[in-house]
């Protein structure tokens, strides 16, 4: 069922520390030019000292600013990302409280589906939006990828970048703006595709020393390729039938910056043409949950999108899980 949803405006911060591919190339012990001609990413940014919390906050005022609004017209704060800030208490409280609402009682709760967590919240939003629970929410997120990666698998190091994202989502109010549709499917089969099998209560009765292999990011990313491609072309169909639209009639897709090669290969086996395909993924990365927001804020700030356009969203994440939306903007 279609829900009036309008995202208002987008926010994002990124560190100052870039990390060229040329840098990489060092760090992984590959031959000079391996990553960038491997990965397509010629740079990203890592933090410094920054937390996901300051990252998280400081991109959510950025995206209020842009909307015009206050942290305080806000009534539910959804943090969706896979990197906390720590296990207690919920990232969302801590994010409030840097807001400088922690006296005000707003909602605030995480959601963490690795990748795909803007769509997530964007799912849970729209459900609170079209029960009139709430009508303006702040969907807000971080991750350091940088501090978890395997420098025995270059395939996979190379790829990652750190960022903050944030939308503010609000009722729509006969503008125009609906969610027409949003598709989600998992594939548990794929469970042990991309992982850290740490940090769980075995894991922590059991301390293992800094660098257990536990500890690090995991992925076989042919693997997850092949089930992907596998599953997209009919999951991206299904959300065109249920928001009653043709592939023609999308303006433009914005998939979740997951690699190079999948950006291209999956939307050519779909039939969409490169030119209708935002990819930002060679300035920063792949940034788990927030890639995704953050080739929308390009899109938006390049003049790729505009009121009334039919905009598709779509993403792949750790699970093996697979989404898309369509959304008139």
């Amino acid at each position: 069922m279609a829900t009036s949803l309008r995202i208002e405006a987008l926010g994002r911060y990124v560190p100052d520390r870039v990390v060229t591919a040329a840098e990489m190339d060092q760090l992984l012990g590959v031959s000079s030019g391996w990553v960038e001609k491997r990965t397509g990413v010629s740079q990203r940014h890592w933090v410094a000292d920054e937390t996901p919390v300051f990252m998280a906050a400081a991109a959510a005022r950025d995206a209020l600013k842009r909307s015009g609004l206050e942290a305080c017209d806000i009534d539910l704060i959804i943090y969706a990302a896979a990197s906390p800030q720590q296990f207690i208490p919920d990232t969302a409280s801590l994010v409030q409280r840097e807001l400088g609402l922690g006296n005000s009682g707003t909602k605030a709760f995480s959601i963490h589906s690795t990748c795909l967590g803007f769509l997530t919240a964007l799912d849970v939003a729209a459900t609170y939006i079209e029960a009139g629970k709430h009508q303006r929410i702040l969907i807000t997120g971080a991750e350091i990828a940088s501090v978890g990666l395997d420098m025995n698998s270059p395939e996979s190091a190379a790829l990652f970048g750190d960022m903050g994202t944030a939308a503010v989502v609000s009722a729509a109010r006969g503008t125009g703006s609906v969610l027409g549709s949003l598709v989600f499917e998992t594939y548990g089969d794929g469970a042990d595709l991309c992982r850290i099998s740490g940090g769980g209560p075995h894991w922590l009765q059991d301390p293992p020393e800094r660098g257990h292999e536990d500890s690090v990011f995991r992925m076989d990313g042919p693997a997850v390729f092949r089930l992907a491609i596998k599953y997209f072309p009919s999951l991206l169909d299904r959300a065109l039938q249920i928001a009653g639209v043709e592939q023609s009639d999308i303006d433009i897709l914005v998939p979740h910056q997951a690699s190079l090669h999948g950006l291209r290969a999956i939307p050519r086996k779909w039939g969409f043409p490169d030119d209708r395909v935002m990819v930002n993924i060679g300035r920063f990365g792949n940034c788990i949950s927030c890639s995704l927001p953050s080739a929308l804020f390009d899109a938006l700030e390049q003049g790729r999108i505009k009121r009334g356009d039919t905009v598709m969203l779509a993403g792949s994440g750790a699970g093996v899980s697979l989404a898309a939306a369509v959304l008139t903007w």
